[in-house]
């Protein structure tokens, strides 16, 4: 079950290709014969690429739906003028144990460098509503 609501991903929908700040979402999904078999969100700016969310189906999984959707955002990518393409996230590490290993792996199979950021930071404007929502993003 994802950590963001379907609002969330509606919001992202509704601005696809809204170009007014510099960035441009684009989803792109892979299907055969009208099934579905992978989706996924590309945000486009200035020279970046960034596979922001994806998910796939575990039907027809040989057809590697997933990787044909990331082979197409590169090419996109590259054809906006992008110098970078970021796969955005991965595991810190190559042990087996970590619950993104499998993620680890198949991002790492594209090539490129990995690079360990600080991660994402948190400047609440209202400090008591913040913790309600760091609450209520810890329960679920």
């Amino acid at each position: 079950m994802p950590l963001q609501n379907q609002e969330y991903f509606s919001t992202i929908f509704r601005n696809q290709d809204n170009n007014q700040k510099g960035v441009t979402v684009k989803m792109l999904m892979a299907d055969i014969d009208g099934e579905f078999l992978s989706s996924m969100f590309l945000v486009l700016s200035k020279k970046r690429g960034t596979y922001l969310y994806g998910a796939s189906t575990s039907c027809k999984r040989d057809l590697m739906a997933s990787y044909a959707l990331q082979w197409e955002s590169i090419r996109i990518s590259k054809e906006w003028g992008c110098t970078e393409y970021d796969m955005f996230g991965s595991a810190p590490n190559l042990n087996k144990a970590h619950p993104l290993h499998g993620v680890h792996v198949y991002k790492k199979g594209f090539g490129g460098n990995l690079y360990h950021r600080m991660g994402c930071w948190d400047y609440p404007y209202n400090k008591k509503l913040y913790e309600l929502y760091r609450y209520q993003e810890l329960r679920n």
